[in-house]
């Protein structure tokens, strides 16, 4: 969401864009993240599911 908000007050529509493929990298750093945390224990798989579902429709918001 920070990533979204910088860009939106960028002087240009492709900085702005440009920010929007920084947050689509995040969202897969983050999806990394979680497969850690699920080899770790720290979530379960059932949460791990959860997490990879909604990342996957925000990844297809266009």
């Amino acid at each position: 969401m920070a990533n979204i908000a910088e860009g939106f007050h960028r002087n240009s529509n492709k900085d702005f864009m440009r920010f929007l493929d920084y947050s689509r990298a995040s969202l897969a750093e983050t999806i990394s993240h979680c497969y850690i945390a699920l080899d770790q224990e720290y979530i379960s798989r059932t949460e791990f599911k959860e997490i990879k579902k909604q990342a996957n429709f925000v990844w297809k918001k266009n």
